[in-house]
């Protein structure tokens, strides 16, 4: 959804994906994609405005380099360690790159709205990656968050670090 939003307000968008997804990718509106098992995004040599990170898999020290000197990280995971609402205060006030964390949830009528007229005009498509029941997609989200958390834990002890 934030592709196509971004697109339709003329934004330059650089989008990550697998490569079963780049043609799907590239029809939603973006100026240029990167295949995440081809090429690693956190090494490409292009500066951005703003790195969204809508999955919460990277972290504000892995893309800070890919930011214009007054670039934001936005990200809608608390990040490891929780670290990201802490980032997001004590990097607002001081210049240079910095986080910050989506708005919390509001009903925004005009937002809706527009969306809305977008969706009714085709220039906003949704893209539904699969469908089941609540509670199949309740067990996903666990599944995904408890092999996450795995991940995490693993790479710590890489590093010498035990949680």
């Amino acid at each position: 959804m934030a592709v196509q939003l971004l697109a339709h307000l003329g934004v330059r968008v650089t989008a990550t994906c697998d490569t079963a997804h780049v043609d799907l990718v590239k029809s939603l509106g973006t100026d240029r994609v990167i295949d995440r098992t081809v090429e690693d995004f956190t090494q490409d040599p292009q500066r951005s405005d703003v790195v969204f990170d809508a999955v919460g898999k990277g972290s504000f020290r892995s893309c800070r380099h890919l930011l214009r000197p007054r670039g934001i990280y936005l990200c809608c995971d608390l990040g490891a360690y929780a670290q990201n609402p802490p980032l997001a205060l004590t990097t607002r006030p001081l210049p240079g790159r910095r986080v910050m964390l989506p708005p919390g949830r509001k009903r925004d009528s005009a937002a809706i709205q527009h969306i809305a007229e977008l969706l009714h005009t085709g220039a906003f498509r949704p893209v539904i990656d699969r469908s089941g029941r609540p509670a199949l997609v309740a067990a996903a989200l666990a599944a995904a968050s408890a092999s996450l958390a795995r991940k995490r834990r693993l790479a710590e002890r890489a590093r010498g670090d035990v949680w």
